[in-house]
Formats: C-alpha cells, sequence, structure tokens
C-alpha cells in the first residue's frame, strides 16, 4: 500500500524503517515470555492427555488497590 500512497518515497521509507521493524519483531517478545523461559516446565495429565504447566520463579504483584477500590465503594451502599 505504501507503494501507491508515496511512489516517489517507497525506497526510502522502507530502507528506513525496515530495521527498526526488524529489532522490533525479535525483541518485543522477549517481554513477555522471559519469565517462561527461566521457569520449570513439567507435564500435566488432563482429560485422558498431556499438558504442559510451568511454577514460576518470578511472581508478580497484585493488584490489592483495586480491590480496596471496589470493596469502599461497596461500603457506602445502602
Amino acid at each position: 500500500m505504501t507503494c501507491v500512497l508515496w511512489p516517489v518515497a517507497y525506497n526510502q521509507t522502507w530502507k528506513r524503517s525496515l530495521p527498526l521493524i526488524r529489532l522490533l519483531i525479535i525483541f518485543l517478545p522477549i517481554g513477555g515470555t522471559w519469565n517462561l523461559w527461566i521457569s520449570k516446565v513439567f507435564p500435566v495429565q488432563q482429560y485422558g492427555g498431556l499438558a504442559l504447566s510451568y511454577s514460576r520463579n518470578v511472581h508478580w504483584p497484585r493488584c490489592l488497590s483495586s480491590n480496596r477500590f471496589t470493596s469502599s465503594q461497596l461500603s457506602h451502599l445502602p
């Protein structure tokens, strides 16, 4: 679509942005999967088959402030 919208700057646009796009494709998934890579993975029997589960090495903090807000809102209702 860029060759239709910007036919003159098509090559320059992709030469400039393609290295950044390649880096993002490589490194962005690491942000969501690094905890799986360092965790212990083990098989679990489910419904006659096997599935993979894991125990986390890094536990995320729980959002207690949202629970307090909800409970404080409900306590004022008649």
